[in-house]
């Protein structure tokens, strides 16, 4: 049985942005915690197994490279992606030290032993994490819009709260 009330999901643009910023705290926020514990475990569990599957070398960024588009996608995941921005070689000009060498463009030699190690798991993993990026960024819209009801539903939400207020007042 639904709510007798209208759904009070707060400020729809803060939910997104929490959405992307860790993937189920926009649902969380909106109250929504079967949708944000789901989301939580679906997203996270498919980037960081592709983080460790990949050798945790999976996560980087160089504009000037096609691995721009990866990033692009696996940056849908919000803080756990982060890192990488700031370690790119672009942005390293401002910042002296990377940030414990974590997601650091791997060097061509180091890249290309990689792939000789992992095979095709290294292409699975940068698939995961970029999956894991791109449903982030379904959760977030889903977070923005807020849950898909029938018109009759919200008729029916509404009218049931109308009929409470007048029956307080």
């Amino acid at each position: 049985m639904s709510s007798p009330y209208p759904l009070k999901l707060g400020n729809p643009y803060l939910a997104a942005f929490l959405a992307w910023l860790i993937p189920g705290l926009g649902h969380l926020y909106q109250g929504r915690y079967g949708k944000a514990l789901l989301f939580a475990i679906c997203i996270h569990g498919l980037f960081w197994t592709g983080f460790a599957e990949g050798a945790w070398k999976v996560v980087w960024v160089q504009w000037d490279k096609q691995e721009k588009w990866s990033y692009l996608a696996q940056v849908g995941v919000g803080l756990a992606a982060l890192p990488a921005l700031a370690n790119s070689p672009e942005q390293r000009v401002w910042l002296p030290e990377p940030i414990k060498s974590f997601e650091l463009p791997p060097s061509e030699e180091e890249l290309n032993e990689l792939h000789l190690k992992l095979g095709k798991r290294m292409d699975i993993a940068v698939i995961y994490t970029i999956i894991a990026g791109l449903l982030n960024y379904f959760v977030i819209y889903d977070a923005l819009s807020g849950p898909a009801l029938k018109e009759e539903e919200e008729q029916e939400l509404r009218s049931r709260a109308n009929r409470l207020k007048e029956a307080s007042a």
